[in-house]
């Protein structure tokens, strides 16, 4: 995400949570501005 100039607590947060007998789990919360950027990313391999 830091590639794309995304910074963490401003565009998105993450919060790992973990639940009894599961292994953690990370989520991530993304404003508007950073979901429209990242619809319009592609990273395809070009043949």
């Amino acid at each position: 995400m830091d590639q794309y100039g995304l910074v963490e607590n401003e565009d998105y947060s993450i919060s790992q949570i973990c639940e009894k007998g599961h292994r953690p789990r990370i989520e991530f919360a993304i404003s508007l501005d950073m979901a429209k950027e990242l619809s319009m990313v592609e990273k395809m391999k070009k043949t």
